[in-house]
């Protein structure tokens, strides 16, 4: 909100170490609501006792507004364009500075500088038509995709660290992730390990909490808790939910591999980052959706995770896959999704798309022009 300011005291250790510091990195802030960039300037200038902008310290804003922007809950294309930082008071004070080469892709490959061509094209340019380019395979059907990302996975043995780390299917909508894990699930060898979350209702203020059923509670499935039916098996991907200690390689968004599982905790092997290939333990915690996610005020204790065989267009920003599927059936429908999909990947010919069948190797591109830079 307007106005606000960070968690932490001027007592505290964070403002200590704010005191001390000269150059903060903030990476993918285009996909962060202004108003978190504003209350971290306001808390700074009071800590430091400065009136410049960040407190005097030095700020390095990374990011690419051809991605995708902050994401307002039910927001009509003009909220998300008022929520980016280039609306922000504090935008006069940015020095632009452009990357301009593309260092995903293997540009020693001819195809490949032409793709990287085509993905500033997607980067700014809308089409209600958008021919995928040359080099992409389509296909139809979720299995044929599954089959093309995830060659033999049915196989015992397929699935290692290094088969799963290279490869992921986005979408664009939950409803579809969750389809195409469930099917990879299905695919996928070994047992089935089931996991119930236990749902409570809160109250607020003091209040009698509401008088929601059970199995009400446990049919809600927003996207920032686990399910409550939670299915494993041993050697599938899972990705977290929630900063569990990041200084271990486990934050929000870092991609593992099942090893064991027991009754209160889970053993996996991170995928990717610095602290790929060690071994980490994840227990049950306490989680509550926010507010603008789902009305009903309710906790989950569950493990903070979900299946990762395929993931939120949103979700992957910032993550390289030499192997990548996309799953087109239903279109993009925010700004820098399909940009962020098509440039996961390492290698053109290594990406495959479904589409539907009467789309003609088309699907819709979206793109907020007055937010670019």
């Amino acid at each position: 909100m307007e106005n606000t300011v960070c968690g932490f005291t001027k007592q505290s250790m964070h403002a200590e170490l704010f005191r001390k510091t000269d150059l903060i990195i903030w990476d993918e802030v285009p996909a962060q609501h202004r108003h978190c960039i504003e209350a971290v300037d306001r808390s700074l200038q009071d800590i430091r006792g400065n009136t410049n902008t960040f407190g005097g310290i030095t700020v390095v804003l990374g990011g690419n507004f051809r991605q995708t922007l902050p994401v307002i809950s039910k927001g009509v294309r003009e909220e998300v364009v008022g929520a980016s930082v280039s609306r922000s008071y504090l935008w006069k004070d940015v020095e632009v500075l452009n990357l301009l080469q593309n260092m995903r892709l293997q540009m020693e490959d001819p195809e490949n500088v032409s793709f990287a061509d085509f993905l500033i094209k997607v980067g700014t340019t809308p089409d209600e038509n958008l021919e995928m380019p040359v080099g992409t395979q389509t296909y139809n059907h979720v299995n044929e995709l599954l089959s093309s990302v995830y060659p033999a996975l049915n196989v015992q043995g397929t699935a290692t660290s290094s088969f799963l780390k290279n490869r992921t299917i986005l979408a664009p909508r939950n409803d579809d992730v969750k389809d195409i894990n469930h099917a990879a699930l299905e695919m996928f060898p070994g047992e089935y390990i089931e996991y119930l979350g236990a749902d409570k209702a809160i109250e607020q203020d003091g209040d009698q909490p509401p008088s929601y059923t059970t199995d009400t509670l446990n049919s809600l499935d927003p996207s920032s808790l686990p399910p409550f039916r939670l299915r494993l098996k041993v050697g599938s991907p899972i990705m977290l939910l929630r900063n569990i200690a990041p200084r271990d390689g486990l934050c929000n968004g870092t991609r593992l591999i099942v090893e064991r599982w027991a009754t209160r905790v889970i053993e996996a092997r991170i995928l990717t980052g610095d602290k790929a290939g060690e071994p980490v333990f994840i227990p049950r915690i306490t989680l509550s959706p926010s507010s603008t996610e789902l009305p009903i005020p309710m906790s989950r204790h569950q493990f903070p995770i979900r299946l990762a065989f395929a993931m939120m267009i949103n979700k992957s920003q910032g993550q390289s896959v030499k192997y990548l599927g996309i799953d087109l059936q239903l279109p993009v429908f925010s700004h820098g999704q399909l940009y962020v999909a098509l440039s996961r990947c390492t290698s053109a010919r290594n990406i495959s798309i479904i589409l539907p069948s009467d789309a003609a190797n088309c699907t819709t591109n979206i793109v907020y022009p007055e937010v670019l830079l």
